[in-house]
């Protein structure tokens, strides 16, 4: 009979000392709302992350389709007779304001894209000013809306500095993110 007993009593002992070790099954209300919480502030870490990841993707993609536009554009600049990009009298930058023009961009990529195209002389053509010039510098900018503002110098995307805007670094161009210069030499 003893050892049925002790058994049972080492059973209780065994029982009595769990609950001794572990006072409680499971989580505080405290805990979980703890655990919930760090859980909440990691997914919109995350959530806000990828956000910014999308947004600069975007921006990237911006880049890039303005980027071959400008280079595009001033592929056929070049491509062009010298007679006809820079008649006489040609302005020689930045002493005197290149000739400029804007063309649109027609692409949803891009809102309200703009294409600044300047065609000065170089200051290294050896021709006479009151020639047409042999050597004639082209410079292509582009410009586009995005939800902070605009790109570039050219605020209003319109192909000319006017108006509030400057030339920040007094170079006689309007400068951009995405921009593209060359220099096209030969005869006339």
């Amino acid at each position: 009979m003893e050892v049925s007993f002790s058994w049972v009593s080492r059973r209780i002992c065994l029982h009595r000392n769990m609950s001794m070790k572990w006072p409680h099954a499971g989580f505080t209300l405290m805990e979980i709302i703890l655990a919930m919480a760090l859980l909440v502030m990691g997914a919109l870490v995350v959530l806000f992350g990828m956000h910014v990841a999308m947004v600069n993707a975007r921006y990237v993609q911006q880049v890039q389709v303005a980027m071959e536009a400008a280079q595009g554009q001033l592929s056929q600049l070049a491509a062009t007779p010298l007679a006809t990009l820079c008649p006489n009298p040609c302005p020689v930058n930045p002493i005197n304001p290149p000739i400029s023009r804007a063309v649109p961009l027609n692409l949803p990529v891009l809102p309200g894209g703009m294409l600044a195209i300047q065609i000065s002389r170089s200051a290294q053509d050896p021709t006479p000013l009151n020639q047409i010039p042999s050597l004639v510098e082209l410079h292509v900018a582009a410009c586009w809306t995005i939800p902070q503002g605009w790109q570039g110098e050219d605020r209003n995307c319109n192909g000319v500095l006017d108006g509030a805007e400057v030339d920040t670094n007094n170079n006689g161009w309007i400068d951009s993110v995405v921009m593209v210069s060359t220099r096209v030499g030969g005869s006339s």
